[in-house]
């Protein structure tokens, strides 16, 4: 057990690290008429997401992730994601001190074309580029490498790989914030050049397994259970303190969930974690007949704020 609950404690310090440089937490959003309003997750599969985010509505961030964040079996439920300001990996840093001199440069071609400018899609001044993160919920188990009765991933979809060859980004990404007014609640939708929402970019993203990492084992589930869902999830789930809805409520499960408060502007995002362990399938202790459980809890609050507002006049 403790084994099991150190491990489990580095782990949530891992997620809360995280979190506390998130800019923007994807949570909920309420929608329809005064009176007849509806609560819906931003952390979802939705097939209507294009036409969501045309709308300026959340589009439901799962249905433009790899395939293997939301397989049919349910082996891996997303609970948390959101987006967070990183450095640039080594080889971009090097690329940008390279070729520092091309930095706003107008490019042309033989014809006296005006042309793209590779580095200015870089950004070499901040040193800084987006991140998405996204946890989940896991019983997937190849070759029965892991012990326990469940496990957490870490996927993360970077502006750029950290083996960057001159590429302008990663296959797949797409601002959450740019100069087209794409917000990461719609994301990847945003403004066209004349005010209009409409669908920019529809990313396709590389299903790379190696980008979804194992952060701990010896998550706790009903022993040779499937991630079924609970019944009749609400918002809320009866798990979070006023104010705080769960972000994936349409797939909660209680052993790994997030609560987020529906911030506003000039707030920043406040994020309540819930880790339910279980040591069960460690040495001396059988995995479908021991039970050995335990709760982590954490409450972060972010250093960023989206949309952030001067004060005064």
């Amino acid at each position: 057990r403790s084994d099991t609950q150190r491990d489990m404690q580095m782990a949530m310090d891992y997620i809360t690290r995280d979190l506390r440089e998130a800019f923007y937490v994807y949570g909920t959003q309420v929608e329809g008429e005064p009176g007849s309003e509806t609560i819906q997750s931003c952390l979802a599969n939705r097939a209507d997401a294009a036409a969501r985010g045309a709308k300026g509505q959340c589009t439901g961030l799962l249905a433009y992730l790899p395939d293997h964040l939301v397989p049919a079996d349910k082996s891996n439920i997303p609970v948390l994601a959101f987006w967070k300001p990183e450095p640039l990996p080594a080889a971009v840093a090097k690329y940008c001190i390279d070729n520092k001199g091309d930095i706003g440069i107008v490019k042309v071609d033989a014809s006296g074309n005006t042309v793209p400018n590779p580095i200015d899609k870089i950004p070499c001044v901040s040193q800084r580029m987006f991140t998405l993160v996204v946890y989940s919920l896991s019983t997937d188990n190849p070759n029965n490498t892991w012990k326990g009765r469940a496990r957490i991933k870490r996927y993360a979809l970077p502006h750029f790989s950290e083996a960057f060859t001159g590429d302008t980004k990663k296959p797949g990404w797409v601002a959450p914030i740019d100069t087209d007014n794409k917000r990461p609640l719609a994301w990847p939708f945003g403004l066209n050049s004349t005010g209009a929402l409409v669908s920019l970019q529809v990313p396709v993203v590389e299903n790379i397994s190696t980008e979804n990492v194992v952060l701990t084992d010896f998550v706790d589930i009903q022993p040779g259970a499937p991630l079924v869902l609970a019944p009749t999830p609400t918002p809320n789930s009866g798990y979070c303190p006023y104010n705080f809805e769960v972000a994936n409520f349409g797939n909660f499960r209680p052993e790994f969930y997030a609560c987020v408060r529906r911030a506003g502007i000039n707030e920043n995002p406040e994020v309540r974690v819930v880790i339910r362990g279980n040591a069960a399938g460690r040495g001396g202790l059988p995995l479908a007949s021991s039970e050995v459980p335990f709760q982590l809890e954490s409450n972060v609050m972010g250093r960023g704020a989206y949309g952030k507002q001067r004060s005064g006049s």
